[in-house]
């Protein structure tokens, strides 16, 4: 990430959000192991909040903040 430049709190956001994702996965499962997008949903649905607590919706950001980034690691694992 550094060789296109982004900052290192951008650099920091993302591992952070792929180190989640990890303990959510579990330890039986590795990244190479991602196949289905039913496994990536399963985690990016445990963001989605009811209305009492969100009002506003916001959680909808977060829930296409961690897709974007999760998307943006498998492509740069798988090439």
């Amino acid at each position: 990430m550094k060789s296109i430049g982004t900052s290192e709190n951008y650099q920091n956001q993302n591992l952070k959000q792929l180190i989640g994702y990890r303990r959510f996965l579990g330890e039986d499962i590795t990244f190479y192991e991602i196949q289905k997008k039913d496994q990536i949903v399963r985690f990016l649905d445990t963001k989605i909040k009811n209305s009492d607590s969100d009002p506003d919706m916001k959680w909808m950001t977060t829930w296409n903040d961690y897709l974007w980034r999760i998307k943006y690691f498998f492509r740069w694992l798988h090439n």
